[in-house]
């Protein structure tokens, strides 16, 4: 059964929506229309609980088997970028020295800015 919720479906939506950002007025890939994208524009409308729209970046992070660790790359704000680091990275360093295999893997950072009531109880505080 699919989630038909709002949330889902915004979210769902951001997942597919894919602007094109390589030159100024490519449209978008999603909708066909000219920036500015009608649907990016809705994304990125701010909901009452958020103060700011959600940023996203995106990095390649590759294993270090020594200390057994993932070590964060370069941030990108278009994915795409990233996917292109990781394809590169794969092609130009597939193995450690030692012949073992070298693992990387895409990761998405969202960061959130949420309005929230102040504390009722440092608000008490205070007033005393």
């Amino acid at each position: 059964m699919t989630d038909t919720s709002p949330a889902n479906a915004i979210a769902h939506l951001r997942d597919m929506h894919k602007p094109r950002t390589e030159r100024h007025g490519a449209g978008c890939v999603q909708c066909g229309i000219v920036w500015p994208c009608p649907t990016q524009l809705i994304l990125n409308e701010v909901s009452a609980d958020e103060a700011h729209p959600a940023e996203h970046t995106w990095a390649v992070e590759l294993h270090d088997p020594l200390a057994d660790e993932w070590v964060p790359g370069t941030r990108y704000i278009v994915r795409d970028r990233a996917v292109n680091h990781l394809a590169h990275a794969n092609i130009a360093g597939p193995t450690w020295k030692d012949g073992t295999p070298t693992q990387r893997r895409l990761v998405r950072a969202t960061t959130t800015y949420t309005v929230e009531a102040a504390d009722e109880a440092q608000q008490e505080g205070e007033t005393r």
